[in-house]
């Protein structure tokens, strides 16, 4: 019961976050929102798109999985939990904001992980996952995201 109150106060707190920042936006233009990071933490934001226009892929969910690397860092895996990954949802410009996240190097997932998710992937080699490495008390700026491109 605690895990689902704790999923609705996020969305909530999540959908009155994005609501209250939403303009009228290119979704190739960096955002103009103000992002606060807390000492020690970091944040990523983007846009998710439909295709190859610019038609925002908004009201979604986003998920970043932590990336678990073996020891050389030549290679790993990513995780997601579904209780305690980080998520968001795109509003309806396609806007993410992941805030006060911990720095590590996440995959961006996107949509429901229990059945078909899509998992943003390298522009050079579609067979991996792109890694995004956000630094401490700074903000990645993904850019623009294609979902039909992965």
């Amino acid at each position: 019961m605690s895990r689902i109150l704790a999923a609705i106060i996020l969305l909530i707190l999540c959908s009155f976050t994005l609501t209250s920042c939403q303009t009228q936006i290119n979704s190739y233009i960096k955002p103009n929102i103000d992002i606060e990071i807390q000492e020690g933490k970091s944040a990523i934001s983007g846009y998710l798109v439909k295709g190859n226009s610019s038609e925002p892929a908004g009201e979604l969910v986003v998920r970043l999985g932590d990336v678990i690397w073996n020891d050389d860092k030549s290679g790993g895996s990513f995780i997601i939990d579904g209780a305690n990954s980080p998520s968001t949802i795109a509003d309806e410009n396609g806007l993410f904001v992941f805030n006060n996240i911990e720095v590590s190097d996440y995959v961006i997932v996107v949509g429901n992980i229990e059945e078909v998710p899509i998992v943003i992937v390298q522009k050079t080699d579609k067979e991996k996952a792109e890694i995004y490495s956000p630094k401490v008390n700074e903000i990645l700026y993904v850019g623009t995201l294609n979902l039909d491109e992965n």
